[in-house]
């Protein structure tokens, strides 16, 4: 019974080797049966690249301290960079075949930005795909795609569309300029310039503004369009002598006009935006919003002038704010001077004695003398013969241009009839801030009178 019991075992180990060598020789099979499998699908794929799909390839070995979710990540990030790199050199053909653009100074740099703005556009609709223990066991292999047909399609639509909106404004614009709709010129062209700079980075697009006409480059000439309606639009100032006075008050509101010149003539131009400021000088300008009215006209809200200035100026130019036009561009400007009307201090008195008197009639007269010569007047005390440094600094405060000063003096005296002879002299002081000195003492008329009193004949 022994013999047979050995034989038994020695078949059963046999058996069991065998079967273990089975098993090794069964995954090995499984195993590159999955690799070529992967081979397959990879080689599928590549094969489309360029005709139906934009396709990349990355690869990533998962070692001890890189698991199985990085070594995806890392392997897909290849694939990616991989993937789109091709489609870079796509979207550049693309963008030049729909753009036109020209070859200029720092046109790579804003190519490769409106590149970027679509290679971006990839993140959202890439599919990919991943393969284990491919193309050796311990790797990993990512494919990343995209449909060609679709992705380039969306791309020279979007450039068309974006193209034809920044023409649409040039044409529109253009139409509006002739029919002399000047603030509706502006605003096409300012958009054209607007969506150009978004859509493109301020890319020399070249398109076909009028049909069948040779392409232009659109940013240079809404930029040239731009430049004539400015240098066409005119600002004349209606009146030159405004006057403010010794309290900043101004005698009107400047009238500013507008218009429009061109071959055919000139034109008021309305509902234009404006900004009225010291250029010189200081005050105080209303802050309600300026736009020229039916005629052209505006009233620039002028409300006063410090008064402690001898003449100001007042800059009004066409809002380059509210027409969204560039600081860059030399918008239309007028001047509009304005001079403080020259005014007087004024003051008179009649000394005789201890007694000092304001005379009506000789106040009536130095009045009627300096409002004839068209000062404007203010009413002063000196309480002295003559004009002193008191009297100065208090004058100054006034804001007048001159001190004007009548001064007569009286002496009286009895005679041997009991009558009282007086004597009298006069003197006109003129001190002048221009320059800042006393600039006339002018001896005046002199007489004798004679009374019971000695204040009657004073």
């Amino acid at each position: 019974m022994r013999r047979p019991f050995l034989l038994a075992c020695v078949l059963l180990c046999f058996t069991a080797a065998g079967a273990r060598a089975g098993k090794k020789g069964d995954a090995a099979l499984a195993a590159q049966r999955s690799r070529e499998e992967s081979r397959q699908a990879i080689s599928g794929y590549k094969y489309k690249h360029g005709k139906s799909l934009y396709v990349g390839e990355g690869v990533a070995e998962i070692k001890k301290d890189v698991d199985l979710g990085k070594a995806r990540e890392l392997a897909k990030s290849r694939a990616m960079a991989d993937m789109l790199s091709s489609i870079r050199v796509r979207v550049k053909a693309v963008v030049f075949d729909e753009i036109k653009y020209s070859n200029t100074a720092g046109t790579s740099e804003k190519v490769e930005r409106l590149i970027e703005s679509y290679v971006d556009q990839v993140l959202s609709i890439v599919q990919d795909n991943y393969y284990l223990d491919y193309p050796r066991p311990g790797d990993l292999t990512v494919i990343a795609y995209v449909s060609r047909s679709a992705y380039d399609d969306s791309i020279a639509r979007d450039l068309q569309a974006k193209t034809d909106k920044v023409r649409g404004y040039a044409a529109e614009g253009a139409k509006a300029q002739g029919a002399r709709k000047i603030g509706q010129a502006i605003e096409n062209f300012v958009n054209g310039k607007t969506w150009l700079d978004n859509y493109f980075h301020e890319l020399p697009v070249k398109a076909e503004i009028q049909k069948n006409a040779e392409p232009e480059d659109l940013g240079s000439y809404l930029d040239t369009r731009l430049t004539q309606l400015l240098s066409s639009i005119k600002l004349e100032t209606a009146d030159d002598n405004i006057v403010y006075n010794t309290e900043g008050k101004v005698s009107r509101k400047p009238l500013v006009l507008f218009s429009y010149e061109d071959q055919a003539g000139k034109v008021p131009l309305p509902d234009m935006p404006a900004i009225a400021t010291f250029a010189r000088g200081t005050g105080v300008i209303g802050a309600a919003p300026l736009r020229s009215g039916r005629r052209g006209e505006i009233y620039i809200p002028l409300d006063r002038v410090d008064p402690a200035e001898r003449e100001a100026t007042v800059q009004v130019e066409l809002d380059a704010a509210a027409l969204r036009l560039k600081d860059s561009q030399a918008m239309p400007v007028v001047f509009i001077p304005v001079r403080k009307s020259k005014a007087v201090a004024w003051a008179v008195n009649f000394f005789h004695g201890e007694s000092r008197e304001k005379p009506a009639s000789l106040a009536d007269g130095v009045k009627l003398a300096l409002t004839a010569a068209g000062y404007e007047l203010k009413a002063f005390d000196i309480p002295g013969a003559e004009i002193t440094g008191g009297a100065v600094a208090a004058a100054r405060g006034l804001n007048v241009d001159y001190i004007v000063y009548a001064c007569a003096t009286a002496t009286s005296a009895a005679d041997e009839y009991g009558m009282f002879k007086s004597g009298a002299s006069s003197k006109a002081y003129i001190y002048s801030f221009y320059d800042d000195r006393l600039v006339e003492a002018v001896e005046g008329p002199s007489g004798t009178g004679y009374s019971t009193t000695a204040g009657g004949a004073a």
